[in-house]
């Protein structure tokens, strides 16, 4: 476990790092602190996502995301996020399209649950795992090939197949989806 989440500190060096600290408002157009790509935040569809409280802020009836590329589909990502009143939060970790990416989500929808799942179409769950946490909560993702290890409180599930469209895909984003609002404090993204 201590592999996966790290000691000591972040390892460098960053492909992206955020921490929303900016003044309210869209998260639409939003420069990291610092994006190895140089890319901005953008919305998909939809989305009400925006920046308040020095926090990256998602909540809807239906999926919140929002997607930066970083530059490599092989990394390992770190996020504080509150769930707050929301029932459903996540981490993109491999964004191809709206039709294709690959997402590590916490659920309270049917108890607490870390679901590995991938959409490609359709929602799809390949593992899902009893867990549970307290806000803030950090939440690391490793991708490197076609493994995804994710931790969360001390609960680690692994994945091996993924989407293949979605496995070569440098984009990563924030997901939440749930009639309220997750904030997402900061993210840190360096090479697996």
């Amino acid at each position: 476990m201590s592999l996966l989440l790290g000691t000591g500190g972040s390892r460098y060096p960053f492909l992206l790092y955020g921490t929303f600290t900016t003044a309210n408002g869209g998260l639409n157009g939003h420069v990291p602190d610092y994006n190895i790509a140089g890319d901005s935040w953008t919305t998909i569809g939809n989305t009400t996502a925006n920046i308040a409280s020095s926090a990256a802020q998602l909540g809807d009836s239906q999926p919140d995301i929002v997607t930066v590329g970083v530059g490599s589909a092989e990394h390992r990502i770190k996020v504080t996020w509150n769930q707050g009143n929301s029932n459903r939060l996540g981490i993109i970790n491999r964004f191809a399209s709206t039709g294709s990416y690959v997402f590590v989500e916490a659920s309270g929808d049917a108890g607490a649950q870390l679901q590995l799942r991938y959409y490609n179409g359709a929602f799809n769950t390949t593992a899902s795992t009893a867990v549970t946490w307290s806000d803030p909560t950090t939440m690391v993702i490793v991708s490197k090939g076609s493994t995804i290890t994710a931790a969360i409180e001390g609960t680690t599930i692994t994945i091996s197949g993924v989407v293949t469209e979605a496995q070569a895909a440098s984009s990563i984003g924030l997901w939440g989806w749930a009639a309220g609002t997750a904030s997402f404090d900061t993210i840190e993204v360096t090479r697996a």
